[in-house]
């Protein structure tokens, strides 16, 4: 016997275990794949969905320029005198945008709270006031659904388990997919005329087959933001690894201004200007305002050819009494360790390859469901023929 053949016997004999592998994992967790695809899907647009239910959040008419960013905090902390920390300041997403802004907030009961307030850029009007956990706040609850199912840190972790799976169970399905004897044109077509169980089985593999590359690497880069520690751990063996990566950069640990009494501290045109002149090719997305007297402003950029869109890496962080540049995240100094985790949220969101990458990630959101509905029609299938087959055998025994 040749090893080639005895190969293809070994993989016969252990296809049915993997094929209920595949199926009860399917069974198991599909649902949950199911929402996690669809309200990711949302989630890749969710700024834009949040417009189209808002109208208000849309600009009318802009005008020729845009109130500073000095003028826009005014307004903030005018309207919410109350609210003493940092605030974040994102710039419109385009010219009919709005500023939001962003504060974390305590509670009464000690528990902490998001404000989210969205400023007419060219006015400094404040247009709504929203907390990010309330359910009138339709994208937040939805995206709080795909990333903790309203668990918190304990949903987190369930949900890169449950993208864990998700990976196993699509490498099984290509195991299981793949053709034997070289019926390549078979296993990549839909066959026509077949029958109605041929046809949902045609459906549920080319599906799977096609949509494996983006589905994988949503599940992959997924799974690697919600155990980012760990998986920092072991890329930092082989290759070194400077500070935290998130969608939102970290500062370095011990950084601070040095408060002045005789100094008063820059304005935050003052910043934002220090630091465009540190990446002079850059647009500004946000700017973080100090805390305290040690705090500082962060001023995080877009450089040319950055793989994310909107969650940035290029930061300035900016001494708020002298303008001195205290540090700098420059993606294009990366190692290839700090690369690679700096990919895992633009490719998770499809940013990494502009708006056909977010469509495509947004289209691979409902690949799931479909994979669900049509795994669960084929069982049910065979369950019906397999009780004909017993009924069959009853009769005539």
């Amino acid at each position: 016997m040749s090893e080639r053949h005895g190969n293809r016997i070994a993989r016969f004999r252990l296809r049915p275990m993997w094929l209920k592998v595949h199926l009860w994992l399917g069974l198991w967790a599909g649902a949950v794949w199911v929402l996690m695809g669809l309200t990711g899907a949302v989630n890749v647009f969710r700024w834009d969905i949040d417009e189209w239910l808002n109208p208000e959040l849309i600009v009318t008419e802009p005008g020729e320029t845009r109130k500073s960013l000095d003028e826009i905090l005014a307004a903030l902390r005018a309207a919410h005198p109350e609210r003493n920390g940092i605030w974040s300041l994102e710039m419109p997403r385009h010219p009919a945008g709005m500023i939001l802004a962003r504060q974390i907030g305590k509670k009464t009961d000690g528990s902490s709270d998001i404000l989210f307030v969205s400023v007419n850029p060219y006015t400094a009007e404040i247009v709504a006031n929203r907390f990010y956990a309330d359910f009138s706040f339709l994208i937040t609850w939805i995206y709080d659904l795909h990333s903790t199912f309203f668990l918190g840190s304990i949903g987190s972790n369930l949900a890169g388990v449950f993208g864990l799976l998700l990976m196993i169970t699509l490498a099984i399905g290509v195991y299981l997919w793949w053709p034997r004897g070289g019926k390549w044109h078979s296993a990549l077509t839909f066959k026509r005329g077949a029958s109605p169980e041929r046809a949902i089985f045609d459906i549920h593999k080319l599906c799977g087959i096609y949509g494996l590359a983006v589905l994988f690497t949503i599940a992959f880069s997924g799974t690697c933001l919600v155990f980012r520690d760990y998986v920092q751990s072991a890329i930092a063996l082989v290759s070194p690894i400077h500070g935290s990566f998130s969608p939102a950069p970290a500062p370095p640990e011990g950084l601070k201004s040095i408060p002045s009494s005789n100094v008063a501290p820059i304005t935050l045109e003052h910043a934002v200007t220090v630091a465009e002149s540190i990446f002079p090719d850059a647009q500004v997305r946000f700017v973080k305002t100090p805390d305290d007297p040690e705090g500082f402003y962060a001023v995080q950029m877009r450089q040319p050819g950055e793989a994310s869109l909107f969650f940035t890496t290029t930061t300035a962080w900016v001494d708020q009494f002298s303008g001195e540049v205290l540090a700098v995240r420059d993606p294009n100094t990366f190692t290839a360790g700090e690369t690679f985790l700096n990919l895992m949220w633009p490719l998770h969101n499809g940013e990494a390859l502009g708006l056909p990458g977010r469509i495509l990630v947004c289209m691979a959101g409902f690949v799931p469901l479909v994979l669900y509905v049509t795994g669960l029609i084929r069982w049910l299938q065979k369950r019906k023929a397999a009780r004909r087959v017993e009924r069959r055998f009853a009769k005539t025994a």
